[in-house]
């Protein structure tokens, strides 16, 4: 089996590898090169250090590194060493979409429709809006030469109602830079998993894959991540130092991490969750 990744979190994956298998080298291969020239014997194999040798005659250098393909192999590692205690597997016909059936930690390996939402690229595409309607304008009025109607004047007109400066400023504050995975194991916006991504983690940006697959992406994809879930709690139990004015100042914070729970906040029948790997299996 060949997997083709599109989001691959190499951290975690190395994380829990080296906790499930007693220890993981920081690097996993070596390169060894000569100034003038020598010989060079090596021994070992992957995934395990490779340890270079050479004779003492010659300078050498060596540089540490791990390549994106070892990455892929790590995780395919990973995978394996998971048994059917510590993976939940979805879609199922009788599972049931509850409260109780998931754990905080859990890990869920599933496929189905998957949407990306990249926040930042699309709070771009916004304050470009003007500038593209002037141009979608200039289009429209040779389309109507053609004897094609567009109504161009409304669609500017809607999106002055719409403050884009106010509109751009709540995206940047509360989702500037954030990119959402949203996964629906059965086709159906009732069940889904809902989690943050990282950009640097994408082999491929997040808008490419809009534009190649859309806003909703049914390709089969399959998503390993962790779920998240916690109890609720109001901050006033946990606000009170002694101090009024760190109190005050704590209070303040506490408000805005109200807004911002009530902006990027997941509730049940979502689930959130840490997407951990994003990937299309080839030759099945």
């Amino acid at each position: 089996m060949i997997r083709d990744f599109i989001y691959l979190d190499i951290e975690r994956v190395r994380s829990f590898l080296a906790q499930m298998t007693q220890g993981l080298t920081s690097e996993r291969t070596v390169d060894s090169g000569h100034e003038i020239g020598g010989a060079v014997a090596g021994e070992g194999r992957v995934p395990f250090l490779v340890r270079g040798e050479a004779t003492a005659d010659y300078r050498f250098s060596r540089t540490q590194h791990e390549t994106k393909s070892l990455h892929d192999y790590i995780f395919a590692e990973l995978l394996n060493q998971l048994d059917d205690d510590q993976l939940l597997r979805l879609p199922q016909a009788d599972f049931r979409w509850e409260p109780e059936a998931f754990h905080d930690g859990d890990f869920v390996l599933t496929s189905g429709i998957v949407k990306i939402v990249d926040y930042e690229s699309g709070l771009e595409t916004l304050q470009n809006l003007p500038k593209l309607m002037r141009s979608v304008s200039k289009l429209a009025s040779f389309g109507a030469k053609q004897g094609q109607n567009l109504d161009v004047k409304s669609v500017e007109s809607q999106l002055r109602s719409l403050h884009l400066s106010d509109v751009g400023s709540f995206i940047d504050q509360f989702y500037g830079g954030l990119v959402r995975i949203k996964v629906y194991p059965y086709g159906e916006p009732s069940y889904v998993f809902v989690g943050t991504a990282e950009k640097a983690s994408f082999r491929y940006s997040p808008a490419a894959l809009s534009s190649l697959y859309g806003s909703i992406i049914d390709a089969g994809w399959q998503c390993l991540l962790q779920v998240n879930i916690g109890k609720s709690h109001t901050t006033e139990k946990f606000g009170e130092t002694g101090s009024q004015i760190e109190d005050a100042v704590e209070m303040l914070i506490d408000q805005l991490g109200m807004l911002t729970n009530l902006a990027q906040g997941v509730q049940f029948p979502s689930i959130a969750m840490t997407p951990i790997a994003v990937y299309r299996e080839i030759g099945t």
